[in-house]
């Protein structure tokens, strides 16, 4: 019977351990299958397992690196009796890769930590300790996995050229010490500060090359997905890392207060404005898709702000549309559209001019419901100067309110029937008064300061003849306009407050729910008593656990 050599030991009992961890957390009779011993594990065995196959890997993994830097050792470039050369490859980190049958990236890291924490023999015979033995040292303890290893390697062979050999040991016991806790993620963000510290003079170097490589290709992909690829230097990318966290971060502190605040008054009847965890307006919205929308608030932002630059003012979004596609509410046949005075104008008219556009002024028309909600067909459609892929008509319609949007509407010989109309936007005193209101975004629980929103009117302007004052004007941002159109929810103004109504699909009650004030506002009403008064309706129960439809 073949004994277990010392150094192989550990591994030994890496393995043995790893067995007995599955076998005593099993919770009934093993099976012929992993996937039902698996099944059968406890939730305590199931961490258990976990952590007695992790460290046996951590082994495995040494072994095959000692491995590794012996197959380098005797694979020289130079050499004909190259042991990859003789096994047919190019080098032995192929060889590596070929054995393991991970990438190349894997063997080099292979090779990289074996041969810092393997030890060497001079030119005379001797042994020499490894180059990194604090290193050495806890990887043959299975407290360091390799990944994290590599990580501390080629940070310390990149500056141990320049820093001091006490400084060296410092940071290396240091980063053998962290590693166990922070994993080779955390060990690459500490590496970055140590690199200042032991090597000043290469920070500016590093800066600089890091400015040279910045970049950004925007491009539109065969789905119709405007992509962005990037790389920013840390001045430039901290700008916009702090822009879209600090927009991201809020709307997730909101959630989790309105959570908190859910659980501390699950028992209380009657609290005032938004303060419990209203499922029906609860964020549905994954984080990347807020960085997306993120970004795209700024973008709106900067384009309809009058403090940005000269170039960036004058650039506008175009929308285009037919009158056909902007009349597509289900039947074509209503092609009659109103001009400014009143007469109609059909899809062939083009005759007449305005004023400042050279063409004939209609109204915009919309195939929403006069509560606020979508009922096209959806047949419409317009595009975007610069895009190739199609937009709906009511993305259109939203378009045509923003800052920063020129909307033409066009003929069936493609001539300019409308210019989108300055008049029809709220001036800037209105919207001051409308942030003093509404504080923001007016959508239950959103947190998007004015800046980031549009002032929309409650009744469309041109279909329902809705005035641009401030009873018939609402601040919303452009993820919550389209969740009040796409949902169809109904927004009421009663003496100063806003209101949000939702579908029946999201509450088959249909209780209101009150819009965000402004900060000058008083929030001390009690919510169960402004429904009263003013919808003469009870309030939702405090723990209302209604199955909400997503968009």
């Amino acid at each position: 019977m073949h004994t277990t050599p010392p150094a192989l030991a550990a591994l030994a009992h890496a393995h043995s351990a790893a067995l007995t961890a599955w076998v005593e957390s099993l919770t009934s009779s093993p099976s012929d299958s992993v996937q039902g011993d698996i099944r059968a594990l406890s939730d305590d065995g199931l961490v258990r397992c976990l952590d007695a196959l992790s460290a046996l890997a951590r082994r495995v993994a040494q072994l095959q690196a000692r491995l590794a830097a012996e197959v380098a050792e005797r694979s020289p470039t130079d050499a004909a009796q190259s042991l990859a050369a003789q096994r047919g490859f190019s080098s032995p980190a192929r060889l590596i890769a070929q054995s393991t049958g991970e990438g190349f990236a894997t063997a080099s890291r292979l090779m990289t930590v074996g041969t810092a924490t393997s030890t060497r023999e001079s030119l005379s015979g001797e042994q020499q300790p490894a180059r990194y033995p604090f290193l050495a040292a806890a990887l043959d303890e299975g407290t360091v996995s390799v990944a994290a290893a590599a990580a501390i390697a080629s940070f310390l062979d990149g500056v141990r050229l320049r820093a001091d050999a006490r400084d060296l040991a410092d940071a290396e016991r240091l980063l053998v010490e962290r590693a166990p806790l922070v994993g080779a993620d955390g060990i690459h963000r500490l590496v970055k500060n140590l690199t200042a510290h032991l090597d000043p003079a290469r920070v500016k170097l590093r800066e600089d090359e890091l400015r040279e490589g910045r970049s950004l290709r925007l491009w539109e992909d065969r789905r119709g997905f405007i992509r962005l690829a990037g790389a920013f230097d840390p001045v430039n990318g901290a700008h916009l890392k702090t822009a879209v966290d600090a927009l991201v971060g809020a709307e997730l502190h909101r959630e989790r207060d309105e959570r908190r605040t859910s659980t501390a008054s699950s028992s209380e009847v009657g609290t005032s404005d938004t303060e419990q965890a209203d499922p029906v307006v609860a964020e549905s919205r994954t984080i990347v898709q807020m960085n997306a929308d993120a970004l795209a608030d700024i973008a709106r932002l900067a384009l309809g702000s009058s403090a940005s630059p000269p170039s960036l003012r004058s650039a506008t979004v175009v929308a285009r549309i037919e009158l056909d596609d902007l009349l597509a509410t289900g039947d074509r046949s209503n092609r009659a559209l109103r001009s400014d005075d009143g007469s109609a104008v059909n899809a062939d008219t083009h005759e007449g001019t305005s004023a400042d556009t050279g063409s004939r002024r209609v109204s915009w028309p919309s195939s929403g419901s006069r509560d606020g909600s979508e009922s096209a067909s959806g047949q419409g459609w317009g595009t975007l100067d610069g895009v190739d892929q199609p937009i709906s008509a009511a993305s259109v319609r939203e378009l045509a309110s923003a800052a920063g949007i020129t909307s033409i509407i066009l003929g069936s010989r493609g001539e300019v029937l409308d210019l989108g109309r300055s008049e029809r936007y709220f001036s800037t005193a209105q919207r001051l008064a409308l942030a003093e209101r509404d504080g923001g975004c007016a959508f239950p629980g959103c947190t998007r300061p004015p800046q980031y929103t549009q002032a929309h009117h409650i009744s469309w302007w041109t279909r329902d003849r809705g005035r641009t004052d401030l009873d018939n004007g609402i601040l919303l941002c452009s993820f919550h306009h389209h969740r009040v159109h796409d949902d169809g929810w109904t927004i009421r103004v009663r003496d100063g407050r806003t209101w949000f109504i939702p579908p029946a699909h999201l509450d088959p009650d249909r209780v209101p729910r009150p819009g965000n004030r402004g900060p000058g506002l008083s929030r001390r009403r009690s919510r169960s008593a402004t429904l009263s008064s003013v919808f003469g309706v009870p309030p939702p129960p405090p723990t209302a656990t209604r199955e909400v439809t997503r968009e």
